[in-house]
């Protein structure tokens, strides 16, 4: 019995060092960005880990590429560089929708970290944009927008494909990486092949989606409030119906008999 429940001991302390090994991994995951930060350093002057670091934790890209780039990448001045023939060869990305999302990403970072960024796309401190944290706490037009914060695939998948009536479109949309950034890109044939979105109607939601999007400027916290608003509009107005048919019940019983 005692050896049992040293043996379940152990297991829970390995587990535990397991989870404190995995969090200081990432913890200087996120330093290498914050340096990146607070040098203010142009995307093109970042070494390879930094770019690497980007790649998983900005991007949201998987493993298979991230580890390619880490071994063919060697700063961010030869990613921006790739075409479109050598990412697919070099960091061995053959799916155009994944192109398409390391295209755009790299476009977003080397705006928000040029010098000659806006303000409303850079820090107080004039530092670029590096935690989602900091994304939400900008007020930028749309035509300074640059990142979407928290509105990954995942989401894609899992909330705003759902919300729009759509989510027998979720497994197509996760396989293709597809994050908010990439919506205004997608064309009628990517959404028929890649996608496999082929109904008209159902495309059709799918660009109201993307336009109510574009009039909240991307923002999700002020999305989820308004869905919010209207779900709590539309249970007040179901509460009155419900009242209006008791009443109208009552009436019946008492006039009627």
């Amino acid at each position: 019995m005692e050896a049992d429940n040293s043996t379940q001991d152990g297991l829970g302390l390995g587990k535990l060092g397991g989870q404190a090994e995995k969090n200081r991994k990432l913890q200087k995951k996120h330093e290498l960005l914050e340096e990146a930060r607070r040098q203010g350093l142009p995307f093109a002057q970042w070494d390879g880990p930094t770019v690497v670091v980007w790649l998983e934790l900005w991007v949201g890209m998987p493993a298979w590429y991230v580890a390619a780039c880490r071994a063919n990448v060697k700063s961010g001045a030869i990613m921006s560089a790739l075409s479109d023939t050598e990412i697919q060869r070099e960091i061995g990305i053959s799916n155009p929708l994944h192109r398409l999302k390391l295209r755009l990403a790299i476009q977003e970072i080397m705006s928000l970290t040029s010098p000659s960024a806006p303000p409303t796309s850079r820090t107080t401190t004039g530092n670029v944009w590096v935690t989602h944290e900091e994304m939400e706490n900008l007020t930028s037009t749309p035509q300074t927008t640059l990142a979407y914060g928290d509105m990954n695939h995942e989401w894609i998948g899992n909330e705003w494909l759902p919300s729009l009536g759509l989510p027998q479109y979720r497994s197509y949309f996760m396989e293709c990486l597809v994050d908010a950034r990439m919506l205004d890109h997608l064309t009628k044939k990517d959404l028929r092949g890649q996608l496999k979105m082929v109904d008209s109607f159902h495309r059709n939601s799918f660009q109201c989606g993307i336009m109510c999007l574009r009039r909240l400027n991307y923002d999700r916290k002020e999305l989820e409030r308004r869905r919010e608003e209207s779900q709590n509009e539309i249970k007040g107005n179901c509460l009155l119906l419900w009242f209006q048919l008791c009443l109208l019940t009552v009436y019946e019983i008492v006039v009627c008999g």
